[in-house]
């Protein structure tokens, strides 16, 4: 039995809760992953999580995302990292909130990453309307320092 349905009272979970409680875990433990440099192991939790989270999950879906483009960016795998974000661009649903938020940042990251800095600038241009539009304050102070680098190059 999974520490998850142990911890949580028989019966308090409704129909594919653990399910999306797992994919959750697998999301936070991507990120964990990431940030000690394990990127295949990243990238493998990453799309577990974005296999079994459903599609209003988006604040973890986000994240998810973020770590799969990392982890393909860590490993060499340009194309792929872009992929992961702008596949997440066009099939989601329509640019709103802090998971578009979170999109339009990997983005800036992935362009950073890659020495484009015009592209970055463009993202950023993104990311900080949609911050502004949003009143996202951290979101918009982020894509002003995304919009500076270029001009620091």
């Amino acid at each position: 039995m999974s520490a998850i349905t142990v911890c949580v009272p028989r019966g308090a979970l409704f129909d594919g809760s653990v399910e999306r409680l797992r994919a959750e875990v697998d999301s936070l433990r991507a990120f964990q992953r990431i940030n000690e440099g394990r990127s295949n192991l990243a990238a493998e939790q990453a799309r577990r999580a974005l296999d079994k989270l459903p599609r209003d999950c988006m604040s973890q879906r986000g994240l998810a995302i973020a770590v799969l483009a990392a982890a393909h960016q860590t490993n060499g795998q340009l194309e792929q990292a872009y992929g992961a974000v702008y596949e997440a661009l066009a099939t989601d649903p329509p640019p709103g909130g802090s998971y578009h938020g979170r999109l339009l940042f990997t983005l800036c990251y992935v362009h950073w990453g890659a020495a484009d800095l015009p592209a970055q600038k463009r993202a950023a241009g993104r990311y900080l309307a949609l911050g502004h539009e949003l009143g996202l304050v951290e979101s918009s102070a982020v894509a002003c320092s995304y919009e500076v680098t270029e001009s620091q190059g």
